[in-house]
This record gives C-alpha cells, structure tokens and sequence, in this order.
C-alpha cells in the first residue's frame, strides 16, 4: 500500500511514495493521503521534515535531497513502504461442475483500514495454481473422479499476502462415458403362475468408466420397457394368463448409454381361460321322440377340442367331441326341452354354457320291423289277371303310447289284356289298431311307411280303428315300417 505525502517546510518539497521531484514552492503546509490511523513526522533541527511514519507502513528516512547555491535544500524524497497484512478470505467453498471443472467461491477480503484488495492467491494441494481478481473461480480442466483440496489467500496493493483461508475440496464427477454395456445374453423365460413370467440372463459388462447402472425389459415388441431391474433377473407379474408374450432385454451404464437387444424369448402363460359359449342351439327333425341339435363353434385362445351337452340344467352331461351337432333321443312326446352346450379345450377348461329350447312333437315314431312276405291266389280271365300280395309280419307290434297292432295287410293286383299286357294297376294297404277308447279320428294316424295319412280312409269300431292307404309300392321288400301317430 502507497502512501503519498506532499509537505512544504521552508523551500523543501518531499514526496512520500513512488518517488516524485516536484519544483519548490513558497509556503508552508502538509497534506497527507491514509486509508486510517495517525501519520507522525520528525523534522531536523532547521525545522524541515525528514521523516514520515504512516499508520499501517514502515518508513523509508529520506534517502535523496538536492541543495542550492546557499546550501538549502531544494527537494527531499521520503519513500516508505506498506508491510501490514490484508485479512485472509472466508467461507471458501469448492463445488464441482462437470467432470474436470470445480468452481470455488469465497468471501472477499479488505486490506487493514478498510480499503480493497489487489488480487488473490489460488492454491490447489498446496500449489499456486491461479491469481483471479476475485470470486468466483473455475479450475479446469481437472480429472473425472478425482478429488481436490484449495486454498486461498489475499494480495494487497503493496504484495502483502495475507494467510490461506481453510481448506474446501471437491470430487469430481465419473467422466463422459461414450461406452455402451455389452449386450445382454442367454434371455430365458418360464411362467410360474397363471399371470407372472419370470426371466433371467447372462450379465452385462461396462468398460466406460460409468460403472452398469441396470437393465431394462420389453414386452411384445413395444417400444417402452415394461420394468427395471439392476440384476439379471426380472419378475413379470402382469403378463396376463392364457397368453403367448414376446421377451427381450438391454443394459445401460451410469452415463444411460444403452446397450443392444438381447435374444428375444416366447413365454405362454398356463391356459386357464376356458372357450367361449357356443352359439344357441337350433333344433331340426323333431319329432315325438327325437331331434336333432345344431350350433355354431365356440372359440379359444388355443383351441376347442369338445362339446357336451345337458338336458336337464347341467345336473349330468354327454360328451360328444368336437362336433356341431347331436342327435338327441328318448324325448317324450309333446314335451319342451332346453339343451345346455359347453365347449371344452386341450387343457379340460370348459366354457360357458349356450341354450336353446324346443319342443317335442305331438306325435309318436314308431319304426317296427317286418318279415316281407308275398302269398298270392292268382287267377286269371281271358281278359285279366290279378295278384294279391301280403307285405309280412311285424314285430313288435306295440306301438308308442300302448295302443297294439292287431293287423297289417297290404293289397296289388295287375290287370292284364289279351296280349299279356299290363294295363291297370290296384294297391292299398290296410292298418288295423287296437286299444282305443274311442274314436281318435282319421288323423290319429298321420302317415305310414312314409305314405301321408292325408290319402287315408278312416274306419272300424271304437276300440279297434282301421287305417286304409294307396301306397306307391315302395314298401315292398323294405325291412322297416315307420308308423307316426298320435
């Protein structure tokens, strides 16, 4: 710290600092310049001055004068110099920025009595690194991962320095990690619930300095990962049952470089989903005792692989395999059934069930077995030739609903001309029941060998009714005889 003091005593002039020579002058005064304190001066026995003490400096005594013709003194130089200490910086604090920066901040210092400071000392691990002019300051370039200790000190306008403030320190950050991890390997899956896959892999490597920070898993090819995980191992807890799902992995280092994908992998989910329900069944040849049952297929996440049906609410049921239709028998006359159909697929789970409703016919099926049989009496004219044929015996003869058979007949004849040619035909058939209370009437019987009771003529008595047909002859040399009826 320079002071200057510019003094008048008789015709001497003194300048106090850099050295300065200034002419003389004819008066008498003193004007001094301090930052604080006292300046004390000494003068020789001729009342001139030839020392001056500054308040926070040592004096330099007068080292160069010049003198006149007389012997007086023209000019006096009084140098002295600034030795006290500016105070030492405060709160220092080391913060790192990036990898190879630290910045340090501190509290500025004031030299004694209050005035600035010139600049400031940077010392890292004990040396001089930098001089800034003040906070803050950024060191760099530094290394990555490197822990660093400073000090700083105060430099006054005159050089003094003042003493280091404490110690800060700062570690700096992992460096610019440009390295992927390796590729995770060897993905493999299984499903250890109905709704939860677990998988494991072979673990990755980083050589980028940032160190493996984890692994992220995709599912079904979406481009967000489904989870995390920071070892090599991962529990999909919501892959959801009876379901095929797609599995691949990668790894990221502590910088979120990524990795490429690994092996993808199929894992399916245990089949607990059962097939849907059918379609309601629709129902075709019904008739008193039987029908046939339809529907349309149900479906599956794999396959369905059956159907059974019931007929009575589920209490038992058929199995029928994989087919869309069953013939349904031992159904009672004029009765209204709903049937009840289930899918089943490879894994036994069994769907829901469809229903439909239909009713039975108010007719009954007989179909009754005969022995064909042909007896005849033929005869003839010059003019014609006739032929009586039986069709043979039936066995049983009850019908459905207890009524009895008593007779089965049936009637042909040719007619011949003189030539030997056929030119007429005659055939009827005739059924003769049993066990009526009463007259049932002509539409009791509705059709006969598959002859319609529409060409019927209706007699007999009252407990015994006969029954006439015109047949085409189609029922001859059949084996059965199928008789509807009320």
């Amino acid at each position: 710290m320079s002071k200057l003091v510019r003094a008048f005593a008789s015709a001497d002039l003194f300048v106090v600092g850099a050295p300065w020579i200034l002419s003389a002058a004819l008066c008498v005064c003193a004007a001094f310049t301090a930052y604080g304190g006292t300046t004390s001066y000494e003068y020789d026995v001729h009342g001139r001055l030839k020392k001056a003490v500054m308040p926070n400096g040592t004096d330099q005594t007068t080292t160069a004068y010049t003198l006149d013709n007389a012997g007086n003194r023209g000019s006096v130089v009084v140098s002295f110099q600034d030795i006290t200490l500016p105070n030492p910086p405060t709160n220092l604090s080391a913060v790192a920025q990036a990898f190879d920066r630290i910045r340090l901040t501190w509290t500025t210092s004031v030299d004694v009595g209050g005035g600035p400071v010139a600049y400031y000392r940077v010392y890292r691990g004990g040396a001089l690194i930098a001089s800034p002019n003040g906070p803050p300051f950024d060191d760099w370039p530094l290394a990555a991962s490197t822990t660093y200790t400073y000090r700083v000190s105060a430099v006054d306008p005159s050089n003094n320095e003042s003493p280091q403030s404490a110690q800060a320190s700062a570690t700096t950050p992992a460096g610019a990690d440009l390295v992927p991890p390796s590729v995770p390997t060897n993905l493999q899956g299984s499903a250890v619930s109905a709704t939860q896959v677990n998988l494991t892999w072979t673990a990755s490597t980083d050589t980028g300095g940032s160190g493996l920070a984890g692994y992220e898993i995709f599912r079904d090819n979406d481009g967000t990962p489904v989870g995390t995980s920071t070892v090599a191992s991962y529990a999909d807890t919501a892959a959801g049952a009876c379901i095929t799902r797609l599995y691949k992995v990668l790894a990221y280092d502590g910088a979120q470089n990524r990795s490429g994908f690994s092996n993808q992998v199929s894992v399916t989910t245990p089949d607990t989903c059962p097939p849907s329900a059918p379609g309601s069944a629709t129902f075709s040849a019904i008739t008193g005792g039987t029908a046939t049952a339809s529907w349309t297929a149900a479906s599956d996440n794999v396959g369905v692989t059956g159907y059974r049906h019931s007929m009575n609410g589920g209490a038992s049921w058929t199995e029928i395999g994989n087919v869309l239709s069953t013939n349904l028998a031992g159904l009672v006359v004029n009765t209204q059934y709903t049937l009840l159909v289930q899918a089943r697929d490879a894994y036994g789970n069994w769907g829901p069930s469809s229903s439909g409703t239909f009713t039975t016919s108010a007719f009954y099926t007989d179909n009754l077995q005969f022995s064909p049989a042909s007896t005849g009496d033929g005869w003839s004219t010059p003019l014609e030739f006739g032929y009586w044929a039986g069709f043979g015996s039936l066995t049983p003869n009850t019908l459905s609903g207890g009524k009895t058979i008593l007779a089965y007949f049936s009637h042909s004849m040719t007619y011949y001309d003189e030539w030997g040619q056929p030119y007429a035909w005659e055939y009827y058939a005739q059924l003769t029941v049993t066990g009526f209370n009463g007259d049932p009437g002509a539409d009791w019987l509705q059709s006969i060998g598959g002859i319609s009771g529409a060409t019927a003529v209706h007699g007999c008595s009252t407990s015994t009714q006969c029954w006439w047909f015109w047949p085409d002859g189609s029922m001859a040399g059949a084996s059965t005889l199928s008789v509807v009826h009320r």
